[in-house]
């Protein structure tokens, strides 16, 4: 059973109130080597961590999936917690995640400044 919500919870109270989590995790509904970024309130898609934080935070999260492609066969958590090919490692490692890291950069940049404008905004107005 994959258990993640209470320890993400007891290291992410640590945060100010106005932080946002995002969780990244595994996603067999992606082939190796896409990613995908999901708003708060999408589905948990059967992932047993992503139902455990759902039970914590009540999907008020967003979620990155990182794709590990469908099993061969019905055998998914022999899947998921398998080891990685050397090849797939090398896909994960120089194609996947400089492309994540890049996001996660832009979306970080595109949040300040948004916040940035409306503390100007708010500034503005109180005088």
């Amino acid at each position: 059973m994959n258990i993640q919500g209470r320890t993400i919870q007891k290291h992410f109270q640590k945060f100010d109130k106005e932080s946002h989590l995002l969780i990244l995790h595994d996603e067999i509904e992606l082939t190796l080597g896409k990613f995908q970024f999901r708003k708060p309130g999408s589905s948990s898609r059967g992932h047993n961590g992503l139902k455990s934080i759902d039970g914590v935070y009540k999907n008020k999260f967003s979620k990155l999936g990182i794709g590990v492609g469908k099993p061969n066969g019905n055998n998914i958590v022999r899947h998921v917690l398998g080891k990685f090919s050397e090849e797939e490692l090398q896909i994960l490692d120089y194609e996947v995640l400089p492309k994540v890291v890049e996001k996660l950069e832009d979306t970080i940049a595109t949040t300040l400044s948004t916040l940035s404008s409306k503390a100007t905004t708010l500034s503005s107005k109180a005088r």
